[in-house]
This record gives structure tokens, sequence and C-alpha cells, in this order.
């Protein structure tokens, strides 16, 4: 998951991940970073406080900057924008299949087939990633999650349901989500 400062979208996005995810952290591992991340900051106060509201846990998250390895090693890269999204392409070419916004991986996702393991996650990305626009192209636009930073609590928790359901319909996709 990647946003800007890894202090809000992205950890919302990793944790609310982590916390309706039906797998063990042994299977499948979330984390976030940021393309512009104050490394050693915590998560900010308001997500934090949002992200307990829906039952995730912001206990020891520490931002940290995003780097091509990281790019490298993720099965999927999940961004907040569009521009965060092109950012990661540009690091690292190779990993353009597997780059989406939040959004878009799930309003792409949604006429295909979810992944009925761990094995079938590559055939769904590639599906996923055959049904995209040309990345900058006007679709992009409905694909966004704003950046809360300097919001109110109020319009925080709003980022984070937003954050939430995008994060369900993911974990949908992945074949991975705790009914609960």
């Amino acid at each position: 998951m990647v946003c800007t400062g890894n202090l809000h979208r992205s950890p919302l996005a990793e944790r609310l991940a982590a916390s309706r995810s039906r797998v063990a952290e042994t299977e499948v591992h979330f984390s976030s970073c940021g393309t512009h991340a104050p490394e050693g900051l915590a998560m900010d106060a308001a997500a934090a406080m949002a992200l307990r509201q829906l039952g995730g846990d912001p206990a020891g998250h520490i931002a940290r900057l995003l780097t091509g390895p990281m790019v490298e090693q993720a099965a999927l890269v999940l961004t907040a924008t569009s521009e965060q999204r092109d950012l990661v392409a540009r690091k690292r070419p190779a990993a353009r299949v597997k780059c989406f916004t939040l959004k878009e991986f799930v309003r792409l996702g949604a006429d295909v087939a979810p992944a009925a393991g761990p094995d079938d996650v590559g055939r769904l990305i590639r599906e996923v990633a055959a049904q995209r626009e040309p990345f900058g192209s006007a679709a992009s636009g409905r694909d966004q999650i704003a950046d809360p930073h300097g919001a109110n609590l109020s319009e925080t928790l709003r980022c984070a349901l937003e954050i939430g359901v995008a994060v369900d319909g993911v974990l949908n996709l992945l074949g991975i989500h705790e009914i609960r």
C-alpha cells in the first residue's frame, strides 16, 4: 500500500487489510510506505483513531519511504492516487502490470474471477491489468483517494471508510476476505 507520507492512507489500508483478511500473516503480508515519507514518524493521530473505530490496530506503525526493492518484492502494489501509481511504475517499469490504485484494482476486477488461491493471484493481477485504460487516462480521476492530511477526525473517518470499502473489494478479489 502506497501513499505520499505513509501517515494516513497507506497505513489505514495496510492495517484494515490485515484486520479483515482471513489468512495468517505468514501466508500474506500487508505493508505500506510513502513516496515522500518522513521516515520514523508514527501514524497520524486522527488516522489512528479512525483506524481503531474500524477495527484496525495502529500500534507500531512507523512511516517508511518507498524503495525499488519494496516494489520488486511485492506481488501487488496498491496506491491512493494515480500519480503515486505512475511514480511507482516509473521507478520500476517492469512492475507496471502489478501497480494499481486501490479503487482502480477493485473497479477493473469487477468482471474478473477472484483468485482461487495463492497460486492464482498472478492470473488475477494479469486479468485485472488487461482491463486497464492507458496510464494517465481521464478514467483514472475516479480512482483517487484524497489525502486527509490536516483534516478533522470526521473527514479522516470518511477517508478511512472509503479506504475500507476499497480494501474489502481487494480482499474479495484475492479470495481472502474475512466475512463478519
